[in-house]
């Protein structure tokens, strides 16, 4: 049976789940829920997924969901040792490292910054929050500033998660345009990723950079 993926392009965690179905060549079935018809409410999906979240996975009867844990699961079981996630438990704690540090952190930091927008409250983002970015990114421009990737030197899941995150920062009026190493480290990725990087990294972006203009004005 092939995989089933039930996602959404406009969610970034689900586009992280996309991009390493894609760059590997896993066949899948795309599986769509409609969310304003409460269809990820339905008895037949929270018996998958009892949270009714996207991004979730059905492979072979194996439900699975959390991103994080869908695209290490991918790797381990159609790519072994694929060099996105290899089995050395040093280079794995690294890479498990940055996609914990990622989602808690810096995606923590970017949700907050942008929640008054989204929500209504403000015509402006949380300051504070951009502030928290600003020095998360550049933490990681010095980092960079010493490896070609994130995690070594190696194209890892690391890279690909941060990557949504980081081009979502770049896409707003913060101070991070300037850092040399993490440009650097995206036009690495964009290379490496040249198949998928339009369709699944710049566009859906764009997309969201022009919602959130429109909700700031009407805020």
């Amino acid at each position: 049976m092939v995989l089933e993926l039930y996602a959404s392009m406009g969610s970034p965690p689900c586009r992280l789940v996309y991009a390493v179905l894609k760059h590997l060549n896993i066949p899948y079935e795309q599986k769509t829920l409609n969310m304003r018809e409460k269809e990820h409410l339905q008895p037949q999906f929270l018996e998958l997924n009892p949270f009714h979240t996207i991004p979730t996975i059905v492979d072979d009867g194996f439900s699975l969901f959390e991103s994080r844990a869908i695209i290490t699961y991918l790797v381990e079981k159609y790519a072994p040792d694929n060099h996105l996630y290899p089995r050395d438990m040093h280079k794995r704690a690294s890479i498990n490292r940055w996609l914990y540090w990622e989602t808690a952190t810096l995606s923590s930091a970017v949700r907050n910054y942008m929640s008054p927008v989204f929500r209504g409250e403000s015509e402006k983002p949380d300051a504070k929050a951009g502030e928290a970015i600003v020095n998360h990114v550049g933490t990681l421009d010095s980092i960079l500033s010493k490896r070609n990737y994130i995690a070594g030197d190696n194209l890892t899941l690391a890279d690909i998660a941060l990557a949504f995150t980081v081009l979502s920062i770049k896409a707003h009026d913060l101070n991070v345009n300037q850092l040399a190493n993490v440009n650097n480290w995206l036009k690495r990725l964009e290379s490496d990723l040249s198949s998928i990087w339009t369709e699944i990294f710049v566009e859906p972006i764009e997309a969201m950079k022009k919602r959130f203009a429109e909700r700031a004005t009407k805020s």
